[in-house]
C-alpha cells in the first residue's frame, strides 16, 4: 500500500493515475468492502492489488468487492481480481 492510510467507505483511499481509479475501504466485524470507482485497467489495476495483497497481508479474508462504480474492467483488471481471489474470500 504505502501511500495513505485506511479509510472510511466515503473517503477515498487511492486516487490512481490521472484520477482514473479511485478506491475506498470499509471496515466492519465480519467484513471488508473494497469500493472501486472509475476504470480498472492496466495502469490501475496494480493500485487495486496492493490494497488487496494489504488486507490479506493484514489476515482479512472475507472481501467485499464493490465494483458498481467502476465503469471500465480490462483483462488486467481481471487478472488482479482473479489473483485476490486465491487468497481472499471476494
Amino acid at each position: 500500500m504505502g501511500r495513505g492510510q485506511w479509510h472510511a467507505r466515503n473517503e477515498p483511499l487511492l486516487d490512481g493515475p490521472a484520477g482514473r481509479l479511485t478506491l475506498g475501504v470499509a471496515f466492519s466485524a465480519a467484513r471488508v468492502v473494497v469500493v472501486v470507482r472509475g476504470e480498472l485497467d492496466s495502469f490501475t489495476a496494480p493500485e487495486l492489488g496492493g490494497v488487496l495483497a494489504g488486507l490479506a497481508d493484514r489476515g482479512h479474508r472475507s472481501v467485499v468487492l464493490d465494483l458498481a462504480e467502476c465503469d471500465f474492467v480490462d483483462p488486467a483488471g481481471l487478472r488482479v481480481i482473479a489473483d485476490s481471489a486465491a487468497h481472499l474470500a471476494l
